[in-house]
């Protein structure tokens, strides 16, 4: 059960790390890029504000900060060189002034790093809208926890129009349509949930045979690639026919396959859709880019289909090697085989 647990952990990393990257603007790229006036998400004004309240604060804070400083200051001095008692009163109003206004200075500084810092996230972001929080953090130089207080900062003050953190504060979203994707696809791994990779779904017949009709639809679009994406996703076609021709020989490990066959092959055929939309603007530096990230993950996914692939052989083999261990004991005890499981010949000598 182990064994099973750490190859179900370790397709869902996967598969999570692709869809962080096929999610970063994919859905609402291809409408962009079909557009070419049209910004990246991070630069849209209708996403993210194009004067943010931060950098209004530090330049208020900065102006009226250093003016006040300087004036409430030269007053304070005066007043300070010739002192009398009847200037007391005045001449604390002017200190506590220069005190208020030095505050103010000293905060615009904080306004100016946060300003940053913010610049720093929209970079994590590249031509995307998703980004994992830890990734935008490390790229800021600051601790996790402070990078999730500025964004939900940015959040609340509405420099993020539509913006949400998810997955516990791990993963940022700067649109609407991006957060409905993923919406959708948290929807299509809870309903796989439970099956898992133990299979123990009671449709999982129908879920096979949907599994099978997803792998011909993949299969149909294989030609209609570039050749670069032919290249990189043949050999996951090839670890997918050797899974079913497997599972077809053997169908009792059927029940490997619930999580296989209604949440991860339905994923790869999203994304192999996707690929087919982006070559349209191939000749788009972005579109590129995005074709780049997908070809990667072609042989990501590949790498964790093998894995399923060898769990179900080694399964296999366990499995064998129990049932030739059970088959030499009911023999012994028969008297079919010795001690040393050899095979005695009708003259009670030993046969090897």
């Amino acid at each position: 059960m182990k064994e099973d647990q750490s190859l179900g952990e370790m397709m869902d990393k996967v598969f999570s790390n692709i869809w962080d990257k096929t999610l970063s603007g994919l859905d609402k790229a291809l409408g962009s890029w079909r557009e070419k006036n049209q910004p990246i998400p991070a630069k849209d004004p209708r996403l993210v504000e194009k004067n943010p309240r931060v950098k209004t604060l530090a330049d208020l804070c900065f102006g009226l900060g250093l003016g006040g400083t300087v004036v409430a200051g030269i007053l304070t001095v005066s007043l300070l060189v010739g002192f009398s008692l009847e200037n007391l009163f005045l001449t604390i109003l002017c200190g506590l002034a220069t005190l208020a206004f030095g505050l103010a200075l000293w905060r615009s500084r904080y306004y100016k790093d946060a300003f940053i810092r913010l610049n720093k996230y929209l970079r994590a972001l590249e031509n995307g809208s998703v980004a994992r929080v830890d990734q935008m953090a490390r790229l800021a130089g600051v601790s996790t926890k402070l990078a999730i207080q500025d964004l939900k900062s940015f959040i609340q003050d509405n420099t993020f129009k539509e913006a949400q953190l998810v997955e516990n504060e791990g993963l940022f979203i700067l649109d609407y349509a991006s957060y409905k994707l993923y919406e959708k696809q948290v929807e299509k791994l809870d309903k796989a949930q439970g099956a898992g990779l133990e299979g123990d779904s009671p449709s999982q017949d129908e879920d096979y045979l949907e599994g099978k009709k997803i792998f011909k639809t993949i299969k149909a679009h294989y030609p209609l690639l570039r050749k670069e994406g032919q290249t990189k996703l043949l050999p996951l076609m090839t670890t997918i026919e050797r899974i079913y021709r497997h599972v077809d020989a053997y169908p009792e490990n059927r029940q490997a396959l619930g999580k296989f066959n209604s949440y991860y092959l339905p994923s790869l055929e999203a994304l192999v859709d996707r690929y087919l939309l982006l070559q349209e603007t191939e000749n788009l530096n972005q579109s590129r880019q995005a074709l780049a990230v997908l070809e990667k993950s072609f042989g990501e996914i590949n790498q964790a289909f093998e894995g399923l692939l060898d769990h179900l052989g080694g399964a296999m083999a366990r499995d064998t090697l129990s049932e030739v261990s059970v088959l030499k004991m009911l023999m012994k005890q028969d008297g079919l085989l010795d001690r040393d499981f050899e095979m005695e010949d009708v003259h009670g000598g030993k046969r090897n």
